[in-house]
């Protein structure tokens, strides 16, 4: 009710809301928040309104409330700048600056932003380059006001030369005296001559804030000149006798309330008493004092503090009010007591699960141990909840030398680590966590639960290396012992152990490990996706099209569901290159375009493989101009983020595009100095370490196919080894190629006909298709000697059209499956229908072996997986009453 409207400013940021920026900058108290609040209260515009505090001049802090605000004003809006809230990655500004850009582009009313307190943000915050990048290319609808002590690091001078820039100063917000009188008169109430407001005004220069407080002051004072004369001092002075004027007619409880909640950046009834409990539990505190009803006069008093919510339940002092009782604290009270009163506030915020302000104030306090404490008995929910940008931040506040000496915080950042596809910092926290698990005493509280995790990131490792009988048994110690909230951990075991399986030839035991994960009920969302991208996994480096499809979609599903957006773009990658391989493009070039799209939100390496994929598929486009353009420039600022292994498969990559296009003396230029093996063969589409192999058979040379021949052969038992199918096929067909040039031609076709065993059970296509017409010659001989070798034919077929700019239909597979009345089944391969036919003959396994010229042991693998797609247990017998049921083969 006290406040002075005043129109001449409101009416100079109404006329300039039509421009980009209103800058409102000046001193502490000159009614900066007060005048713009009035303004967007009674425009006609929606306005947002974010303040800031000292700890979100983090990006991303500032980034969520910023989107928050957003969404209360146009709450139907999709904001695909949200996927980097939920990420650890940390991608460059100019990336995240295009996708909010994007987004207030969707908006088509105008409408106002508000930051107040913009001074928080400290100068060398990237929040300060976000709005840089944002004003540089101003959206049509936003009109940004910031509030501020200081002028923000911006071309100021640019944005007033350009017109897009309305300027309120100190001198602008300073009172004239006839508001001076006005304030006091109308709204204060305080009768006051014309030359005393004209000497209050000079005194005060026009200060918003020391007019309020002279006013507090004045309020019971007689001789009002006389006393407004006796104010002498400078602005700070005079304020600081203000503020020790209206402290010293508090009672003594008030008082210490007031000095001892300055420690609060915010504060609500209950969190007070808890800080006032001290007091009360030392005999020196009233039990009766109210402080909801004090919080309420102070509020209702204008006694600087400022309500934060529309329910009256969070307020904060005025800042210069906080500083000031801050500066009392210090000097009535030790350090022990004012680290007593954090850890109480620590306290109230951890029962009230605000951990990460309970965190500040253990950390205010001194009490690292407390801090700690909290950051690992909260990391599993983190975890479990894919909020590893929070967990990160958690692990940014505490002292570096906890973070690198506490045994359960290294493994949490070895997690984080894996997270983000960071192998090597995986590895070397490993090693970090044994190392101080051996350190660690016996009787030490914490060695059961670190002695789990590491088993758990052991188990992981050995997975990665290929060492799958050690990855077992660590696994299922770790399972033993690691806690069940601890799902996050067990999830990544339970995937280590599955691929494992695989490796060791089980695929089932590896599917079924990972289905049973999902049983239990009340699992996280978050867990659920993963399990289900973990099954793609295993179903992709099995060769398993069908089923790495099947679970690709599911996981999508769940992450779009629940705004997993990590999820959500690994699950798009399986999806593409699944459908890639089966030569659907179309279907393909969609998920990649997707995973390209939240790049900065996913782990590199994936980025770098589905552009390699979207440069292939441009390439089978006759766009070769285009393919390098996706490797080389479509993501100039992607390549900026620090990843140990994505410029090494860019750079591999366009040795492989030039090999494709037949540039041999180009890709021999371009080979000089790439690390080919920077990053082992997994469960991706591109293998680095073909190229140079494919490099010494286009030179062809019999010493450099010699040389290739050796490497493959070698290669070929190291996958085979793990069961790496997902490889093997191309290094077979790669070997088929090799054999030929040197005349082996048995050798040739059977490397061949092995290829086309493993690449039939999932239908892919394109690894025999991207080798060009050395493959089309080879398969015409194979085709030439089996022409019952319907599979042969179809990747001849498709080799044929790609060579004449026609690719193969890119339904072509679901029309095989659908034709054979199987759409709503998992899909056969046309080698499976052939083998489902002889069996309803009622040949056996040798029999249907020398009727398709393969051999018996490729029938029986052929058999487990028509077992395992139509769910048949019973296996010849239920499998063909199943296909009759559906159509596959005829009725008895």
């Amino acid at each position: 009710p006290d406040i002075l409207p005043r129109l001449r400013l409101l009416d100079r940021l109404n006329e300039g809301r039509r421009r980009m920026l209103t800058l409102i900058s000046a001193p502490a108290g000159y009614g900066k928040s007060t005048l713009a609040c009035l303004w967007v209260t009674a425009c006609d515009w929606p306005s947002g309104w974010v303040s800031i505090d000292e700890s979100e001049g983090d990006l991303p802090v500032f980034l969520s409330y910023f989107l928050a605000a957003l969404q209360s004003l146009f709450p139907g809006i999709k904001l695909s700048t949200e996927v980097f809230l939920e990420s650890n990655q940390k991608p460059p500004v100019t990336v995240l600056a295009r996708y909010l850009l994007n987004d207030l582009d969707q908006i088509s009313e105008p409408f106002i932003m508000v930051l107040d307190d913009y001074h928080h943000i400290a100068g060398r915050s990237s929040v300060h380059d976000l709005l840089r990048e944002v004003l540089a290319h101003p959206p049509r609808t936003m009109h940004l006001v910031l509030l501020t002590r200081r002028d923000p690091p911006f071309s100021i001078s640019r944005l007033r030369g350009n017109g897009q820039l309305t300027e309120l100063r100190a001198s602008d917000l300073r009172f004239t005296p006839a508001e001076v009188s006005v304030f006091f008169n109308e709204k204060l109430k305080i009768s006051l001559a014309d030359a005393t407001a004209r000497l209050l005004d000079e005194k005060m220069e026009g200060w918003v804030t020391g007019l309020r407080l002279a006013g507090l002051y004045l309020r019971s004072q007689d001789a009002l000149e006389s006393r407004v004369r006796e104010l002498s001092g400078g602005l700070s002075n005079i304020a600081q006798y203000l503020i020790e004027e209206v402290l010293s007619r508090q009672s003594p409880e008030v008082s210490a309330f007031l000095v001892e909640s300055s420690i609060l950046d915010r504060f609500c009834a209950p969190l007070c008493e808890a800080v006032l409990s001290r007091r009360i539990e030392e005999g020196i505190g009233k039990q009766d004092f109210d402080v909801q009803r004090f919080i309420q006069r102070m509020v209702e008093a204008n006694l600087f503090v400022i309500p934060l919510d529309d329910e009256d339940h969070w307020f904060r002092y005025h800042h210069l009010f906080q500083g000031f009782l801050q500066g009392l604290l210090r000097k009535q009270s030790n350090a022990d007591t004012i680290a007593g009163l954090h850890l109480r506030v620590s306290k109230w915020f951890a029962e009230n699960g605000l951990i990460e302000e309970s965190i500040h104030h253990a950390l205010a306090a001194g009490d690292t141990e407390a801090a700690v404490r909290l950051v690992i008995a909260h990391r599993y929910d983190l975890l479990n909840n894919a909020a590893y940008y929070r967990i990160s931040q958690w692990l940014t506040m505490l002292p570096s030398d906890a973070v690198a000496n506490v045994p359960l915080l290294v493994t949490t950042r070895a997690f984080l680590a894996l997270q983000n596809g960071q192998i090597a910092d995986l590895f070397a926290f490993t090693e970090q966590a044994q190392r101080l698990l051996a350190a660690l005493p016996p009787e030490s509280a914490e060695r059961t639960k670190l002695k789990a995790e590491t088993a758990a990131l052991h188990s992981v490792a050995k997975g990665l290396s290929g060492e799958p009988a050690e990855a077992l048994a660590v696994g299922r110690e770790a399972l033993g012992s690691l806690p069940k909230e601890g799902l996050f951990i067990r999830t990544l075991v339970i995937a280590a152990m599955a691929v494992s399986h695989q490796m060791e030839e089980d695929f089932n035991q590896a599917v079924d490990l990972l289905k049973e994960a999902l049983k239990p009920p009340g699992i996280p969302s978050a867990i659920q996706a993963r399990i289900w991208f973990y099954l793609c996994i295993v179903n992709f480096i099995d060769g398993n099209s069908s089923g790495t499809l099947s679970a690709g979609r599911r996981a999508l599903e769940l992450a779009n569901s629940f705004r997993l957006a990590h999820t959500r773009s690994i699950s798009r990658y399986f999806l593409g290159a699944t459908h890639y391989l089966r030569n659907e493009l179309a279907e393909a070039k969609s998920h990649l375009l997707g995973v390209l799209e939240d790049h900065a939100v996913t782990n590199a390496t994936y980025v770098t493989q589905a552009s390699g994929i979207l440069a292939f598929i441009a390439l089978a486009e006759k766009c070769p101009e285009r393919a390098i353009e996706t490797v080389d420039l479509m993501l100039p600022d992607f390549w900026k983020m620090p990843d140990a292994y994505s410029p090494a498969i860019r750079d591999a990559l366009r040795v492989e595009l030039a090999l494709r296009q037949g540039m041999v003396n180009a890709a021999q230029r371009k080979s000089v100095g790439v690390d080919f093996n920077a990053f082992p063969p997994l469960w991706h589409l591109y293998v680095p370490q073909l190229t140079p192999i494919k490099l010494l058979l286009a030179k062809g040379t019999d010493q450099n196919l010699k040389e290739a021949l050796t490497r493959l052969i070698d290669l070929d038992e190291q996958m085979g080894r793990i069961n790496r199918k997902n490889v093997r096929i191309d290094v077979l067909a790669l070997l088929a190629l090799v054999c030929h040039k040197l005349g082996e031609e048995a050798a040739a076709l059977k490397y061949l006909q092995s290829a086309l065993d493993i690449g039939e059970q999932g239908g892919w296509i394109r690894n025999l298709v991207d080798l060009g017409a050395p493959m089309t010659k080879l398969l015409e001989r194979q085709v030439q000697l089996q022409p019952a070798h319907t599979y042969a034919q179809q990747v001849l077929d498709a080799c044929r059209a790609d060579a004449a700019g026609q690719p193969a239909s890119d339904r072509a597979a679901e029309k095989t499956s659908s034709s054979a009345g199987l759409a709503a089944a998992p899909i056969l391969s046309n080698r499976e229908i052939e083998i489902l036919h002889l069996l309803a003959e009622g040949l056996t396994n040798k029999e249907i072996a020398s009727k398709l010229f393969i051999s018996a042991e490729t029938v029986k693998t052929h058999l487990q997986n028509i077992y395992r797609k139509l769910d048949a247990k019973g296996g010849r017998v239920a499998a063909l009453k199943t296909a009759r049921k559906l159509g596959l083969v005829a009725p008895d």
